[in-house]
């Protein structure tokens, strides 16, 4: 018992030191909502592909023992309450999501958010644009009937900046997406989609949905052909 009694002891120790961390980390979060406030329209509080990059980099740090869905559930709930410290989110859904897709985001978000219901997405889209830090949670484009809402021009002022779940399969595809006013920054690594009003044939660019005369392509890099409307782009973390 003695020696789990010294080890508990370095527990407590590494514990204190974990506090400090994060006590300096929610600081300097807040000096950078500070900052993004002096911007006025043009602050961001969700930085997706910001948490992204430091979830892979975390994950690929060496002598790292701790496995992908540890760090990834563990930091997701640093993000969020430290993104809140930067200013208020407003979480924006549609009232016929089901309780599997609201289980996605309350795991995406590491906590159980209030959310915004609306009657339909049109209304919902409507309210997105109200706010720059509204995040709108759609399912993910396609060609099913609730799933077809990207073909509505009037979505062409919100951009897809995040996908649903944030682990998949190489070959899988997101849930959900989210949506913002935000353009997505586009870097490496990033999914991209565009919408096109015909089929464009483009090695780099993947028809993936057709609806009536819309054509969704799904993309690997940013493209510069006016034909294509970009929709948005999101990262992921593969298992």
């Amino acid at each position: 018992m003695v020696d789990i009694d010294k080890l508990r002891k370095k527990i407590d120790l590494i514990d204190n030191d974990i506090l400090k961390l994060l006590n300096k980390r929610s600081v300097i979060a807040t000096k950078i909502g500070k900052i993004k406030k002096k911007h006025g329209k043009s602050k961001n509080y969700f930085r997706p592909e910001r948490q992204i990059n430091i979830l892979r980099r975390l994950i690929k740090t060496k002598n790292n023992t701790l496995e992908a869905p540890f760090i990834i559930n563990l930091w997701k709930t640093i993000f969020f309450f430290q993104t809140k410290l930067q200013g208020k989110i407003k979480y924006i859904v549609p009232k016929n999501f089901n309780n599997t897709d609201i289980s996605l985001i309350i795991d995406y978000l590491g906590q159980n958010v209030k959310f915004e219901f609306k009657n339909n997405i049109k209304t919902a889209c409507k309210d997105t644009l109200k706010n720059t830090n509204s995040l709108l949670f759609l399912p993910y484009p396609g060609e099913n009937k609730n799933c077809q809402w990207w073909t509505d021009v009037k979505i062409n002022s919100l951009f897809v900046i995040a996908s649903v779940p944030i682990i998949f399969g190489k070959n899988q595809k997101p849930k959900l997406v989210i949506l913002s006013q935000n353009k997505p920054v586009l870097k490496n690594n990033n999914n991209f989609l565009y919408v096109a009003n015909s089929h464009i044939k483009l090695k780099k660019a993947k028809l993936i949905s057709k609806v009536k005369k819309k054509y969704l392509f799904e993309t690997k890099e940013a493209l510069s052909n006016n034909n294509f409307s970009l929709l948005g782009a999101y990262s992921n973390i593969q298992k």
